[in-house]
Formats: C-alpha cells, structure tokens, sequence
C-alpha cells in the first residue's frame, strides 16, 4: 500500500517479513531482518555439519 501528497510518499508495508538473502561465489551469505545484519560464511563451516 502506498499513499502519496503534496510533499512526499508514505509508504506502508502490510504482511509477513521475510528475511532478506544474497550469496556471492565465494560462499558467503549475508541476510537481513529488520536492522540486523548477518553474515555466514558457508566454506569455513565444513562437512562435519551436513
């Protein structure tokens, strides 16, 4: 839902909030929710938790 006026646009966001997921090539994954930031870097886990 979006509502607009004369000096700018409000902006309303209604439902689940999903985090947020990127992975680049070298295996590290960044998500977000909220304002937290988190970063795993999937290489460096191992087999031993497969």
């Amino acid at each position: 839902v979006v509502i607009g006026y004369d000096e700018g646009t409000i902006m309303i966001k209604i439902g689940r909030e999903e985090p947020v997921a990127s992975m680049d090539s070298s295996g590290k994954i960044i998500w977000a929710k909220h304002n937290e930031i988190q970063t795993v870097n999937i290489r460096s886990v191992g087999a031993d938790y497969e």
